[in-house]
């Protein structure tokens, strides 16, 4: 008896199935393979990076090493002791881009980072911790920022930053640490945080904020915490 259309049919659209899920799978690959090297590349220049299982339920814990190596998701990178050379360095800057899952970053004390190198983090889009302390980021750097919709965490220890920034930092509508230690703020300019409704703990030691421009800050955000040792 000649095989029904039904399932002719059926064979026919399980490689039209089979098809999709292989364009699919190919889709998630290239994308790792591109953040595979981007570790590496952080890895030489000293960096460290960790990693996140974002195994889904349907694929058994059993699975194969690759399979589920495919789901892991890079979430965390620290730069602040890099030790490789100059060019290591660089390509390290470069690397981030390629991190889009990335939510936690620290380039504290990376000397070599300018306001140029924060363009290799527009693409981060889950990025929700960023450290700068002691960098040479500037006005030009902070525009950058202003394009990561979840940051919450700021660390700007130590930098050139002053008063004239602080409008770029209120349209970070997420955040609710910001660490202003040691920068150039003054009580001329702290009060452009007050739109910041979101900002709970904020630190400006070391700085020339005085106790009024404070209590006008506190006054319009009840629930900050503001350290100003």
């Amino acid at each position: 008896m000649p095989p029904l259309p039904t399932c002719r049919f059926s064979w026919w659209a399980c490689g039209i199935l089979c098809s999709a899920a292989l364009v699919g799978a190919l889709r998630g690959v290239l994308p790792h393979c591109k953040t595979l090297a981007a570790a590496q590349a952080i890895q030489q220049a000293g960096g460290s990076v960790h990693w996140r299982s974002a195994l889904p339920a349907w694929l058994p814990g059993t699975g194969s090493g690759l399979a589920r190596h495919l789901f892991d998701r890079l979430t965390e990178v620290d730069l602040s002791q890099a030790t490789g050379t100059r060019a290591q360095q660089q390509a390290a800057l470069a690397a981030l881009s390629a991190c889009r899952d990335l939510q936690s970053l620290d380039l504290s004390e990376f000397f070599l980072l300018d306001d140029a190198d924060l363009t290799h983090l527009q693409q981060l889009k889950h990025l929700e911790s960023l450290a700068l302390a002691r960098t040479r980021v500037s006005s030009r750097g902070l525009q950058t920022l202003a394009s990561l919709p979840r940051l919450h965490t700021l660390n700007l220890h130590d930098t050139a930053i002053g008063d004239t920034d602080l409008a770029t930092l209120a349209r970070l509508a997420k955040l609710a640490t910001l660490n202003l230690d040691g920068t150039r703020v003054s009580s001329a300019g702290i009060a452009a945080l007050q739109p910041l409704a979101a900002l709970k703990c904020l630190s400006v030691s070391n700085t020339a904020v005085d106790e009024t421009a404070l209590e006008a800050l506190r006054g319009a955000n009840p629930n900050l915490a503001i350290t100003d040792d």
